[in-house]
């Protein structure tokens, strides 16, 4: 691998200085650099086709890409990618260790892991992965692993740290909807009902297409605060705007009850 030519040529360097050696060696790692460029565009290939969710190409460009360069962290994260893709989630684990194994900084595969953790309801081992991944202050999506780590939190019963979660994820993008929306659960969950509804409603204007949860958490929090007819206007919307929600059934009861 390329990665390793330059420490090759350093220890034979000093003790074999013979040209045929040195050539050798650059002749090789030129070999090796063509697999690397070659399994790069095998990379793309494959990224690309999994955010098209054409799988089978995926898989075709990235086992490319595995055979030319084994021991590239990025192809196994990709390749993890894929496997989610088709929910096969032990294969999935399987090649985002495979990938932290061969670069142990590799944030993104950790926060990928973390996530998949949590998705299957193993909580404890996401929370290791994702407060992992929020130590690395050069991650580029770090406010995504912060969001992650604030959804373990509120699985385990833990809104407190779920908030500093949040607020973490939102003090790097603003405008991220998915923390703002959790966030207010999270004061709901931490029975500061007037918070959550301040959160809530500022997120509405500028969350409207995902905000079915939000609605519901704010209709429950008005509710809670004795404010019936803002709780039936939340919840009315919510039934409205999002016939399909998961969120519809438990609205419709909160209604009721308030019949």
């Amino acid at each position: 691998m390329v990665r390793f030519c330059g420490e090759f040529i350093a220890l034979v360097w000093p003790r074999y200085v013979g040209v045929g050696l040195l050539a050798l060696s650059f002749a090789a790692c030129s070999t090796v650099e063509t697999d690397q460029r070659k399994a790069g565009l095998y990379l793309q290939i494959g990224s690309n086709s999994i955010a098209a969710k054409n799988y089978p190409e995926a898989f075709f460009a990235l086992q490319k890409a595995e055979e030319l360069d084994p021991y590239d962290a990025k192809i196994q994260n990709a390749l993890a990618l894929a496997h989610l893709g088709l929910e096969r989630y032990s294969d999935a684990e399987e090649r985002f260790k495979r990938a932290l194994k061969l670069n142990p900084k590799f944030t993104e595969a950790r926060n990928n892991l973390g996530r998949l953790y949590f998705d299957l309801g193993r909580y404890p081992a996401s929370i290791r992965e994702l407060q992992t991944a929020t130590e690395d202050l050069t991650y580029r999506d770090l406010h995504v692993a912060h969001y992650n780590l604030g959804l373990a939190y509120l699985s385990t019963r833990n809104p407190k740290s779920a908030v500093k979660s949040f607020l973490a994820a939102l003090r790097l993008d603003p405008g991220h909807c998915s923390s703002r929306i959790s966030l207010g659960e999270a004061y709901f969950e931490e029975k500061d009902f007037k918070r959550a509804t301040e959160v809530l409603d500022l997120a509405a204007a500028d969350c409207k297409a995902t905000f079915d949860r939000g609605q519901y958490y704010s209709g429950l929090s008005y509710f809670y605060l004795g404010d019936r007819d803002r709780s039936r206007a939340r919840l009315e919307s919510l039934i409205q705007e999002f016939p399909q929600s998961a969120y519809l059934t438990r609205a419709q009861d909160l209604l009721q009850k308030m019949k």
